[in-house]
């Protein structure tokens, strides 16, 4: 059983759990309550210090002891879009940076450190890390190799955290912010195809589904040559990945085109998508102020689960759980 088929025997089990406990005639879907949420980051000139990412690790844990954060938290580190200086593989960082693979990688473990000093170690709580990049091609380095050296960058650091012996309140996984208009499918489908030949963990992707039907799912058209079908690939038919998308407008137009991919893969390809969350931007919109206009995409972290939440659920086919929600912001404020 390959890690996201495990992952989908828990949501079902958890799935049906809540059927057998709820009756029929008060549970429209398998309902489960918004779960609170835990801050993601933009990863730039502040993001890379031991220090700061050790103490910040350590809040979240504190947080979670609190109260005032889930027990269960899912954080991506976006550090950028993928980027090559010979010999070195590597991002540029959201400070125009560059970062290595080992960088990056120290810069994850140092963030693990601080989490597991402070968590507290008799209770349930949990930390998901995402070590997430994204498919812009700009600079034509979503490639095969790219693929491969992230994934062997994430198994690196997961195995650092497991022998460590953090894995009773710590996980790692890969993440792509994985959008229509950043690349072509076939250029993002060959960076995916190299981070199956090395990568041993999901990857989770926290990206769009840009001009998707928001009503139809008879594999419809969507930006730069995509279509749901190809959305549906890169987020949940292949083996290791995994749904968390953006639904940033308050519209809820992304969770409805999210719902209508999901009715794709149930009616034409004959498996459901299951979904980890929501992703959203309130705290960075916050920072900089660049989420208004006619369709404001400032959802709170709770909007976006609902929004996200209440569509899956409006329809038998796709109803299910939704275990976290995260919000993202820029660097470590």
């Amino acid at each position: 059983m390959n890690p996201k088929e495990a992952l989908a025997v828990i949501l079902f089990l958890i799935g049906l759990t809540l059927a057998v406990v709820l009756p029929i005639t008060s549970r429209p879907a398998l309902a489960n309550s918004y779960p609170g949420f835990a801050y993601s980051h933009y990863m730039g000139s502040n993001s890379f210090d031991t220090t700061t990412l050790s103490d910040k690790g350590c809040d979240l844990a504190n947080a979670q002891d609190s109260g005032s954060r889930p027990t269960k938290a899912m954080v991506v580190f976006d550090y950028g879009h993928p980027d090559y200086q010979s010999p070195n593989y590597g991002t540029r960082d959201f400070s125009n940076v560059f970062r290595t693979l080992s960088t990056i990688e120290i810069a994850a473990e140092d963030y693990l450190d601080g989490y597991f000093a402070c968590v507290n170690q008799t209770s349930s709580n949990k930390l998901t890390l995402l070590l997430g990049t994204n498919n812009d091609n700009t600079t034509g380095h979503i490639t095969e190799t790219q693929g491969e050296k992230w994934g062997t960058a994430v198994n690196a650091v997961y195995n650092w955290m497991n022998n460590a012996g953090y894995s009773s309140h710590e996980d790692v996984r890969g993440a792509d912010d994985i959008e229509p208009d950043f690349a072509t499918y076939t250029a993002t489908k060959s960076w995916l195809d190299g981070y199956g030949t090395t990568g041993t963990h999901v990857y989770d992707d926290y990206g769009g589904a840009a001009g998707c039907p928001s009503t139809t799912h008879s594999n419809g058209s969507c930006d730069n040559g995509w279509n749901q079908n190809k959305v549906q690939y890169v987020s949940w038919g292949d083996v290791l990945a995994l749904p968390l998308p953006e639904i940033y407008r308050t519209d809820g137009i992304q969770a409805d085109q999210w719902h209508e991919v999901d009715l794709y893969s149930v009616n034409s390809l004959g498996t459901q998508m299951y979904f980890d969350g929501s992703f959203t931007q309130s705290k960075a919109c916050s920072q900089v102020d660049m989420c208004g206009g006619s369709h404001p995409t400032n959802n709170t972290p709770s909007q976006g689960w609902n929004q996200l939440y209440n569509a899956l659920n409006s329809t038998s086919g796709t109803a299910q759980s939704l275990l976290f929600a995260t919000d993202i912001e820029w660097e470590f404020p």
